[in-house]
C-alpha cells in the first residue's frame, strides 16, 4: 500500500467512469473501483494491521482517495456525458436509474 498505488485506483476510476458509455457501464465501473470488492476498500479493511501511525497516514490518503470516487460519481451526474442526453439516461432524483 503506497500514496501512488492509491493515486493509481483514483486516476483509473475516473478514466473508467468517464469512459462509461451508458449507466449499466457507469454502474460497473462503479462497483469495480470503489465497491466492497475494490482495491481500495480491500486496502481500507487492512489498515487494522498497520501501526497506529501508519493507520492515521494511510486512513486519511484512502479516504482522501474514497472521496475523490465520490466526487467523480457526482460530477458526472451533475454534468451527464452525451450519451446521456442523447439516451434520456440522466441521473436525477426523478428518474429511477440509479448507479447505487
Amino acid at each position: 500500500m503506497n500514496a501512488q498505488e492509491i493515486q493509481g485506483w483514483v486516476d483509473a476510476a475516473n478514466a473508467a467512469f468517464k469512459s462509461a458509455t451508458n449507466l449499466d457501464e457507469l454502474k460497473s465501473a462503479r462497483l469495480l473501483h470503489s465497491g466492497d470488492k475494490s482495491s481500495i476498500a480491500g486496502d481500507s479493511r487492512n489498515l487494522g494491521s498497520l501501526s497506529p501511525d501508519e493507520k492515521a497516514s494511510y486512513g486519511k490518503i484512502i479516504g482522501d482517495a474514497k472521496s475523490a470516487m465520490s466526487f467523480l460519481i457526482i460530477l458526472i451526474g451533475c454534468n451527464p456525458p452525451r450519451w446521456a442526453l442523447r439516451t434520456g439516461s440522466v441521473m436525477s432524483t426523478t428518474s429511477s436509474a440509479s448507479i447505487f
